[in-house]
């Protein structure tokens, strides 16, 4: 599991444990407010490994480089290509 997802993840579980304190306090709105809050930072977690194991050898036809190489978690650098607002990882092919 990687350090960013599982930050977001505990977001999310304090998000939805002080959501439920404030209800138990007396004070729904904010309750209403966290536990969906929650509910949607564990939602972003599915799926989080698979963005970087989908990387491709070349871009698709029509897509743009953004100029952005990250360091892929397990793996070569990755480049990203962009069809407006679709990202696309492609491996990161060094000049020579």
């Amino acid at each position: 599991m990687f350090v960013d997802q599982i930050i977001v993840r505990g977001a999310g579980v304090l998000a939805i444990v002080g959501g439920i304190i404030f209800f138990a306090i007396g004070v729904p709105q904010i309750g209403y407010y966290l536990v969906p809050v929650g509910i949607v930072f564990l939602a972003f977690t599915i799926g989080w490994k698979a963005r970087y194991e989908r990387v491709l050898d070349d871009p698709p036809p029509g897509y743009e480089p953004t100029g952005e190489v990250y360091v892929n978690p397990g793996g070569p650098p990755v480049e990203v290509w962009h069809l407006g607002i679709r990202r696309v990882y492609v491996r990161h092919k060094v000049a020579e």
